[in-house]
C-alpha cells in the first residue's frame, strides 16, 4: 500500500471501462479489489503502465479529451479498464505527463474477466496431437481419473489470450498516441 496523499501535481484522473463493465468499477479502488480478487496466484501480474507525455502547447482541458479519445479508442475498445491520472509537477509545464494503468485481462460482453492465456493441444505437421511420452518407459503417458478411467495425456502449449504483451503492440501503441497528438497539434496550429 502506498500513501499518494502528499504527492503535488496530480491535474485530474479517471476511470475508464468497457461497456459491460460494473458502473461501481469507476472507484478505483473498487476496480483494482476487483482485479485482484480474480486472481488465483499470489503474484499474477495484475495491471500494465503506459506512460506518456503530455504536448505543452496544449491546456489541461485539450489534455483530459486527448487522453479520453485515445484510452477509449485504444484500450477500452479491446475490453480493457484503465485507471489514468495526469501529472503536472511544478512548475506547471514542465513535465506534464499521464500514466494510464491497464487491466491485464479483458472484460468481456458476458460481464466476466476473460483468461489471459489458454492451453492448446500440440499438432504434428499432419494435425494430430502430439503424444506425452514419459522417458523411463519411452511410452505415452496415462493417468487415471476417478470416474473417467484411463486417459492418455498429450503435448499442450500455453497460448496467450491477446497480443498485448507483444512488444510490437507496445510500439503500436506508441505510434498511436504520436499521431493522435500530431493530429491535435496540427489542429491547434490552425486554430491559433
Amino acid at each position: 500500500q502506498h500513501d499518494y496523499t502528499r504527492k503535488k501535481g496530480l491535474a485530474w484522473q479517471e476511470v475508464f471501462l468497457p461497456e459491460f463493465a460494473p458502473s461501481e468499477w469507476k472507484e478505483r479502488s473498487v476496480l483494482w479489489n476487483a482485479v485482484e480478487e480474480n486472481e488465483k496466484t499470489k503474484d499474477s501480474r495484475l495491471a500494465r503502465e503506459f506512460v506518456v507525455a503530455l504536448p505543452i502547447e496544449l491546456n489541461e482541458t485539450q489534455w483530459e479529451k486527448l487522453l479520453s479519445d485515445f484510452i477509449s479508442g485504444t484500450f477500452v475498445d479491446d475490453g480493457m479498464c484503465a485507471d489514468v491520472a495526469i501529472h503536472d509537477p511544478y512548475p506547471p509545464g514542465h513535465n506534464p505527463h499521464a500514466h494510464i494503468m491497464l487491466t491485464t485481462r479483458a472484460f468481456t460482453r458476458n460481464g466476466k474477466w476473460a483468461e489471459k492465456s489458454r492451453t492448446i493441444y500440440k499438432l504434428d505437421p499432419n494435425g494430430q496431437k502430439v503424444p506425452l511420452i514419459d522417458p523411463e518407459t519411452g511410452e505415452q503417458k496415462v493417468r487415471v481419473r476417478k470416474g473417467k478411467g484411463v486417459e492418455k495425456l498429450w503435448q499442450t502449449e500455453k497460448v496467450p489470450a491477446n497480443d498485448w504483451n507483444d512488444r510490437s503492440k507496445a510500439e503500436e501503441w506508441r505510434a498511436a498516441w504520436a499521431t493522435e497528438c500530431n493530429r491535435r497539434l496540427d489542429r491547434q496550429h490552425q486554430i491559433d
